[in-house]
């Protein structure tokens, strides 16, 4: 990912932070944990709780809090406790939503997990606003909800924070903040956000006009897998035959 370019705007930059440091001292601190260092177990466990430098995981979080409090880390025990309730809370309104189908008691669970600062009740509650599944729909709450998860590293949110202000879901429609989202996300290796800065690249919105960047994006879309970006790239190449003269060599650079 690090060959893909864009200007951010200094908002996103710094509302989401430096992901390629924190990723760094994910590893380091993993190497740490590896180590039989308890302090770096927790600080890894933190990582994954956050979002900092990888995606948000609570069963990795509780995991690495687990070997910390092994190794008589008091914080890794105190952590462990409180993520292995949180993830009951998931699995609980999971169970409901998913099951029972009952939308009330399974936006509840999420709430409950959000207020307690995961990045998957974060994401479920917003998402549940966004439709309007168990509650009235509400874009301004489901914003809300969205932005503390993409804090915390969740690229789902980050994509459809990018999804609403491109189509204009309930705010002003913007451009400019879609390609930072997307961005964001993408950096982090989510493939429709690559898809979709692949398009915006192709149309010249949010950010310059640029088929060679498009073709990266698309290009890294496709490599993850992405149908979608299969057919846009085919179409940038079919209108513009000359952006594509180069295709092959383009797509090895990716």
């Amino acid at each position: 990912m690090k060959k893909l370019i864009l200007v951010l705007s200094i908002s996103t930059a710094v509302l989401f932070g430096g992901f390629i440091e924190d990723k760094n001292e994910v590893i380091e601190n993993m190497e740490r944990c590896g180590s039989l260092d308890s302090q770096g177990c927790y600080e890894a466990g933190v990582s994954y709780i956050e979002g900092k430098g990888t995606f948000p995981t609570l069963i990795r979080a509780a995991k690495l809090f687990t070997e910390g409090c092994a190794l008589k880390h008091a914080e890794s025990c105190e952590a462990e406790r409180k993520w292995t309730l949180v993830i009951g809370m998931i699995k609980e309104g999971d169970k409901a939503h998913f099951e029972n189908k009952d939308y009330v008691t399974a936006l509840a669970f999420y709430k409950k997990a959000a207020d307690e600062g995961s990045a998957r009740g974060l994401y479920n509650v917003a998402f549940f606003y966004t439709i309007g599944r168990g509650v009235e729909k509400d874009i301004d709450t489901a914003i809300k909800f969205y932005l503390l998860a993409a804090k915390k590293g969740h690229t789902d949110a980050m994509f459809n924070l990018g999804k609403i202000y491109r189509e204009g879901q309930g705010v002003k429609q913007d451009y400019n903040k879609a390609a930072d989202f997307f961005y964001e996300a993408a950096l982090r290796g989510e493939n429709n956000s690559l898809n979709q800065l692949g398009i915006l690249y192709t149309i010249g919105m949010g950010v310059p006009l640029d088929l060679k960047q498009a073709i990266i994006y698309f290009g890294s879309s496709i490599k993850l897998g992405n149908k979608e970006a299969v057919k846009n790239l085919s179409i940038l190449c079919g209108k513009n035959p000359n952006a594509c003269k180069d295709l092959e060599q383009i797509l090895k650079g990716i």
